[in-house]
């Protein structure tokens, strides 16, 4: 078979989304190095400034978890599982805490098997991104400089719709 576009190695390519900020959707069968791939993304990153060392070192203290020096210009990866509930994603719940969006703040947010999520977590993973484009709207907003906010609002739209369809059937 022929393909039109050169040949590109993957690490190439994680590269190119580094460099841009860029969202990256793995797709492919268990066990093809997906995972492997997105923990490699951080460190394809510049280290966090001193700003941005600070604000996830903020997040992380109201989260409980302490931050250690090694750490501390170091990216987050954050890779929820596809049980976790609405509030483990987004935060909320008693004592109010950081979700894994905003402990994602300046990072990584590796959602594997996001089809497996629940509708209800990725209807309200789909509102915070929303919330996060009206900055402006007087609304609180958690840091979750994570990625290009349309392009998550997509792929999660698509997902929703494949659920409802699925679920019409």
């Amino acid at each position: 078979m022929h393909c039109l576009f050169p040949p590109v190695r993957v690490l190439d390519l994680l590269e190119i989304a580094a460099a841009g900020n860029h969202n990256l959707l793995f797709i492919g069968p268990p066990g093809t190095g997906k995972r492997m791939l997105a923990r490699r993304l951080p460190g394809l990153l510049p280290r966090l400034s001193d700003a941005e060392a600070l604000a996830t070192a903020a997040v992380n203290s109201i989260a409980g978890q302490s931050v250690a020096a090694a750490n501390w210009r170091v990216r987050p990866f954050r890779a929820p599982h596809h049980t976790a509930s609405a509030a483990a994603l987004v935060g909320g719940g008693p004592g109010l805490r950081p979700g894994e969006v905003s402990r994602a703040h300046n990072g990584v947010l590796f959602l594997d098997e996001l089809p497996e999520f629940g509708r209800h977590v990725l209807e309200t993973l789909s509102e915070q991104f929303k919330l996060r484009m009206r900055q402006g709207a007087g609304q609180p907003v958690r840091p979750s400089e994570f990625g290009r906010v349309r392009k998550h609002i997509a792929r999660i739209r698509t997902v929703l719709t494949e659920k409802r369809s699925g679920e019409a059937s």
